[in-house]
């Protein structure tokens, strides 16, 4: 009997080990070490979005502008400054401080092509639109974690 009590934890110990190896943690959010994280710039996005939508992708670039209603969106510039990659936060992100902005900030998230326009978000009680907004119509990466560049 006690053997069987001693294998039978044993084979759990060693699950739980081999499960617990599949995870990385990443800032705040938990991301499978089963999907391949691509490092790219947001000029490489914007060159060639095909090649990554719906990967989990690193891109770095200068925060122009983070909402300051709701926190939960930042906009990222590469080296053209009329087109921005729109960041939003998951479920599991407070929201993106308003401190990031003029900083380099990395981001680990899903791209996508945004194929209809999101509505514009409002920064007032005066329903003033946002003007970032406009620059990045066309891609998205839902942010997993973030972080300001060293």
């Amino acid at each position: 009997m006690k053997k069987l009590l001693v294998l039978v934890g044993l084979t759990i110990a060693i699950t739980a080990c081999q499960s617990a190896g599949s995870q990385q943690k990443k800032g705040d959010n938990t991301v499978s070490t089963a999907e391949k994280i691509t490092s790219v710039t947001p000029d490489e996005l914007f060159g060639t979005p095909e090649k990554y939508a719906g990967q989990v992708v690193t891109v770095k670039g200068l925060c122009v502008h983070t909402c300051k209603h709701s926190g939960k969106r930042l906009f990222l510039q590469g080296t053209d400054e009329e087109q921005l990659l729109l960041v939003t936060a998951s479920d599991d992100i407070a929201k993106f401080e308003n401190s990031l902005e003029g900083s380099d900030v990395v981001v680990t998230g899903k791209f996508s092509v945004i194929e209809q326009a999101a509505e514009d978000h409002e920064h007032n009680s005066d329903k003033e639109a946002c003007e970032t907004e406009s620059r990045s119509k066309n891609y998205q990466v839902e942010c997993l974690s973030f972080a300001k560049a060293e």
